[in-house]
């Protein structure tokens, strides 16, 4: 059966691969068109001829948005990138709709005479040409000739990947303008509640989704709660989601890619800003040393301390983050830049506590019930080493810390990649990587007392969850982009990684830290490799129907079902976590700017270490150990389903946005009381059949702007005990669904040429909603062995739990400049 499904789909896609080759072209892309540029002032100072080549980002509006000399000496680099940003375009044109795009434009300098010039030839393909004289006897003739090189602004887009531009996510009603507060939009994903920011993406768990920031490997995305994330919007470009099968560059993950891509270095200063009820944020960047060198500042802070009292007393929140770059242009062709970013978060709740006096005096505690901390540091370089070819090395420092009360657990962390990327042809472009991280766990005990056991030797236990390490993982990677067929593009790709882990025994906890490795003789090191295969196919059918397929296998460390910094589980004495993933679907362009997509999956998972790997059965044979839970290390699972995304643009006028998710994600189980070694496949614990989001927005006129988003899922399984006990059927009965209601309101004023103020009201779960997360079930009559129920018994009576209503009112004002 399998053999001939895999026929039928090869037949279908060769099938579609030659009705593309004799499709008809997409819309062409019509590039830029000069109206007012190439005039560049010869510089006072220089005295010999000489050829600039700068590379422009000419906007939707016809705007020089950015400047990037590509080849030329000073003083004539300077001159070029002076005038440049003041020239004028007819912007780039694809069908019916503006579009933002790279060009290049070659300089030609002539020493002043009473008869110099200066040519300029662009990079667009515009047939005009004209010329004309200064009132100085210079003159400056602009001829035009066919495109070296038009590019549309953005990366290539990958077969499966869903990517927004921060424009767009700041309309979305419920975001709050965040660009990773709409990944619970996207289909395929499945939230463990709502405003939690912890996804099942596609069935695998929370802790399998990487986050990265311009390649760099973020250890979460959001602060505490229902906060926001942790950098500030206006520094992100756009932000890409893969559900699964990324390009080789994202590896050691078996679930989904968040991957966001910072702004391009200003060219001239600008910021933004906002305040808000809880927290104030902004940022501000500005070149310097002649446009050579850029510097950005920003950060959030919120007062969550000062006026979370009022409302609950006995809670204490708060959170900041900072961002800061500098960039510097050393050469045409080379820009050095440092990045460094983190964030902090600290939740805290008074309690009551008997003295210890033995009077019945009560004295009032504050307990940390979560302080975590990341720090980022990366330094890179970047060099375009011809007009087709780009090489990037860099190098980052991380520090991680979360703990509570009792201790913390500390990651410090060293990162070094290299990407190199070269299109040796119209049809081929080759990329290329390789990386490494070194990680140094410690923990820290808080316990004053003492009275800790000390861990067991890892000779006697090399299956301990957590212990003090050192862990190193390298890998190489290298994938295509082939163009098979004018409308056919196939993308194989291959990562090798080779995870290690050495780690030692304790010393006495009475020491407080626990951070001595190579110094003990009785150490434990293990060391796996991985590789990683995966292929994915776009064919261009016509001109608005797209197939594409993609599949894969992946592989991972163990990790927990949510990740925090700082904390990593051990174990790959057991091996590493993997999953098969493939997908198949079609994207089309519909009238009125509509794209739909419809995309089938399926995956499969082997040892995977989230929560819902725990056994609903145990072992009685032991009467001493009957109360105790079965756990089995790893389990099994897979996933399947239908994901519908219907779009249009969120800067048109009136903007949508569907995506519906029908699938299903199950985990093995083992019966209680049934044979060894024998499980079941019931569903996941977060297994939601129904995924809906439903988003709108319109330009009222008049700078007003209103919108609203329906968001839906159905609520997740549980077992219904006998007597105390889990017995089969598991994860029959469901909690009930959850739905909820977000607004946005914007009115924004003009400042300036360039300046915007705004105030902004909105609401996530404004209808008050609130969700049954669990239930808790009491037995009628309690039973110290477990008794199989007969045909037709009557299970354990239980209650369901609510949370909230969470909610999150918003009144602000954003301005930028």
């Amino acid at each position: 059966m399998a053999r001939r499904a895999l026929t039928v789909t090869f037949f279908f896609a060769l099938l579609l691969s030659q009705r593309a080759a004799r499709a008809q072209m997409p819309p062409p892309l019509v590039p830029p068109q000069a109206i007012d540029a190439g005039s560049v002032p010869y510089p006072h100072d220089a005295t010999a001829e000489a050829v600039v080549v700068v590379e422009l980002v000419i906007d939707a509006s016809g705007n020089v948005q950015s400047t990037h000399i590509i080849e030329g000496a000073e003083p004539f680099a300077t001159a070029t990138r002076n005038a440049a940003i003041a020239w004028k375009f007819r912007p780039a044109k694809r069908g019916d709709e503006f579009v933002s795009a790279r060009v290049r434009m070659r300089i030609a300098f002539h020493p002043p005479s009473t008869s110099t010039s200066t040519s300029t030839s662009t990079s667009t393909s515009t047939s005009t040409s004209t010329s004309t004289s200064t009132s100085t006897s210079t003159s400056t003739s602009t001829s035009t000739s066919p495109p070296e090189e038009v590019r549309v602004l953005g990366r290539r887009e990958e077969a499966g990947e869903i990517s927004m531009g921060t424009s767009e996510v700041r309309q979305i009603p419920g975001a709050f303008g965040d660009p990773f507060r709409v990944i619970d939009s996207f289909p395929g994903v499945t939230p463990i509640a709502t405003g939690v920011p912890f996804f099942f993406v596609r069935g695998a768990p929370p802790g399998d989704t990487g986050y990265f920031i311009d390649g760099i490997r973020m250890p979460l995305l959001f602060h505490v709660g229902v906060g926001p994330s942790v950098i500030q919007p206006g520094l992100i470009d756009h932000v890409d989601f893969f559900p699964a099968n990324a390009p080789v560059q994202f590896g050691r993950f078996t679930g989904g890619i968040v991957s966001a891509t910072t702004t391009e270095p200003a060219t001239k200063p600008h910021g933004e800003g906002n305040l808000r009820l809880f927290d104030a944020g902004g940022f501000v960047e500005s070149p310097f040393a002649d446009g050579k060198a850029t510097a950005m500042i920003g950060g959030r802070y919120s007062y969550t301390g000062l006026l979370l009292p009022i409302f609950a007393p006995d809670t204490h929140l708060d959170y900041w983050d900072y961002q800061a770059r500098v960039t510097y242009d050393v050469s045409a062709r080379d820009r050095v830049s440092v990045l460094a970013l983190g964030s902090h978060d600290y939740l805290a709740q008074d309690e009551v506590q008997d003295d210890g006096s033995g009077t019945g005096t009560s004295t009032k505690k504050t307990k940390e019930l979560l302080d975590t901390d990341f720090h980022r540091i990366d330094l890179r370089w970047d060099r375009t080493t011809s007009s087709h070819a780009h090489l990037r090395l860099a190098a980052t420092l991380g520090y991680e810390d979360s703990g509570d009360h009792s201790g913390s657990t500390r990651d410090s962390m060293l990162a070094m990649r290299t990407e190199y990327e070269n299109r040796l042809s119209s049809s081929v472009l080759v990329r290329l990587g390789a990386d490494a991280e070194i990680d140094h766990y410690t923990i820290v005990d808080n316990d004053p007392s003492g009275l800790r056991e000390p861990s067991t030797p890892p000779g006697e236990d090399p299956t301990a969850v957590y212990v003090p390490r050192n862990e190193t993982t390298a890998g190489l990677r290298a994938d295509v982009v082939y163009r098979i067929l004018p409308r056919v593009e196939v993308v194989p790709g291959l990562r090798a990684d080779v995870f290690t882990s050495r780690r030692s025994v304790y010393p006495n906890p009475r020491s407080g830290v626990f951070e001595t490795f190579a110094t003990i003789p009785v150490d434990h090191a293990t060391a796996v490799p991985a590789l990683d295969p995966r292929i994915s196919m776009r064919i261009f059918a016509t001109q608005s129907l797209t197939y594409f397929s993609s599949l894969g296998l992946t592989h991972q460390e163990p990790s927990f079902i949510a990740t925090f910094p700082g904390i990593n589980p051990g174990g790959l004495d057991q091996g590493l976590q993997s999953a098969i993933q493939t997908s198949q679907g079609f994207e089309a362009r519909l009238p009125l700017d509509l794209t739909a997509r419809v995309t089938g999956f399926y995956s499969k998972y082997f040892d995977l270490t989230d929560a819902t790997a725990t056994c609903v059965g145990a072992d009685f044979t032991n009467t001493d150990t009957a109360t105790l839970p079965c756990v089995k290390n790893r389990v099994d699972g897979r996933a399947f389903g239908v994901e519908l995304l219907v779009r249009r643009p969120f800067t048109k006028r009136w903007s949508g946005w569907l995506s519906y998710t029908l699938s299903r994600a199950t985990r093995e189980a083992a019966p209680l009381l049934g044979p060894a070694n024998h499980f079941q496949e019931v569903p996941s614990e977060y297994d939601r059949t129904h995924v809906l989001s439903l988003a709108t927005a319109y330009d009222l006129g008049k700078r007003w702007r209103a919108g609203a988003r329906f968001y839906y899922y159905s609520g997740r399984p549980y077992t219904q005990p006998y007597r105390g006990f889990l017995f089969p059927p598991y994860d029959a009965s469901r909690l009930p669904d959850f739905w909820r209601v977000d607004v946005r309101l914007e009115k924004s004023w003009r400042v300036g040429k360039t300046g915007q103020i705004a105030f902004v009201l909105e609401g996530l779960n404004v209808t008050l909603h609130k969700e049954t997360i669990d239930a808790q079930c009491i037995p009628p009559r309690a039973s110290s062995v477990p008794v199989a129920p007969p045909p037709g018994a009557e299970r354990d009576r239980c209650s369901l739990e609510e949370i909230g209503p969470v909610t999150v009112p918003s009144l602000g004002l954003e301005g930028s400049f």
